[in-house]
């Protein structure tokens, strides 16, 4: 199709002239001509429309069967463009291939390098639990008197632990597990890692270790009579042995006593304290006074 320089209308390139043109000149020369009415020419002009858009249709039509079926189609008809071979190691954009960086670091694609690939901070070691709990060289033994000793040794756990003695006045335990004898009696002594714990019972008893010399003084009371005024307390101490001592009073309404041997007031009156050791009993007279 072409388009008229005169008239502006478009024509057919098969014409030499336009024969719109042709029919104008005709009609001012009064010869008879075949009419084609502006309605026709309108037509003419649709129908060019019509086939652009047509063309267009094809066109989107072609593009989206090559985007959905191009690798199918290109396979039934034995075209393939190959496919650039892929690098077995990419690395990152910065650093293509992986390995050290310009600045000396390592890309996360260094096969060197260890640790977590995703970027994470490794754990911290003191927050990984020991697979393995603490354990402890004895579970129960006796220690002969104050003085002796015995070493105990844990395993297992961390590797790191901390000691503990239930009652320091029996028996004390150092930070690399001694065992000392304090006074007769029994304790726990208690070893953990921070994570699992063990226990030892130990029992001390005897005379204190005196190097071998087992004489010692009778054993005896502070006092075996004595007078409180009211509101006062007084402990009375058991000598001349080492072994645990059980207190008590006759009448606890006149006056009390503790476990080690402190005496409270409680009203007027007289009482007796005894203190039962060894297989002894000693007394002491307790009076009180307003």
């Amino acid at each position: 199709m072409q388009k008229c320089d005169v008239c502006g209308e478009y024509y057919s390139d098969t014409y030499r002239r336009c024969p719109f043109c042709e029919e104008e000149e005709a009609i001012r020369r009064g010869k008879a001509v075949r009419r084609r009415s502006r309605d026709f020419r309108s037509r003419r002009g649709g129908h060019a429309i019509g086939v652009l858009v047509l063309l267009l249709v094809f066109v989107a039509a072609g593009l989206t069967a090559g985007r959905f079926f191009g690798d199918r189609i290109a396979d039934m008809i034995g075209i393939r463009t190959p496919l650039p071979p892929e690098d077995e190691n990419p690395g990152d954009p910065v650093n293509p291939g992986g390995g050290t960086n310009p600045d000396g670091s390592s890309s996360p694609d260094d096969p060197g390098l260890t640790g977590d690939p995703s970027g994470s901070a490794p754990e911290d070691p003191a927050d990984q639990k020991p697979e393995t709990a603490v354990v402890l060289s004895s579970a129960d033994f006796t220690l002969s008197a104050a003085g002796a000793f015995h070493p105990l040794t844990a395993s297992g756990g961390s590797g790191t632990y901390t000691w503990t003695s239930a009652n320091p006045a029996v028996a004390t335990v150092g930070e690399d597990g001694k065992v000392t004898a304090v006074a007769a009696g029994n304790t726990e002594i208690t070893v953990t890692d921070g994570y699992t714990s063990a226990v030892c019972i130990v029992r001390v008893k005897g005379p204190e270790n005196d190097g071998g010399n087992t004489a010692a003084g009778a054993v005896k009371l502070n006092k075996t009579d004595m007078t409180m005024p009211a509101g006062t307390t007084y402990q009375l101490k058991v000598s001349g042995t080492a072994s645990a001592v059980t207190w008590a009073v006759e009448d606890s309404s006149v006056a009390t006593i503790d476990g080690d041997g402190t005496v409270h007031f409680v009203k007027k009156g007289t009482t007796t304290a005894t203190a039962t050791v060894d297989g002894k009993t000693l007394k002491c007279i307790v009076r009180v006074k307003n």
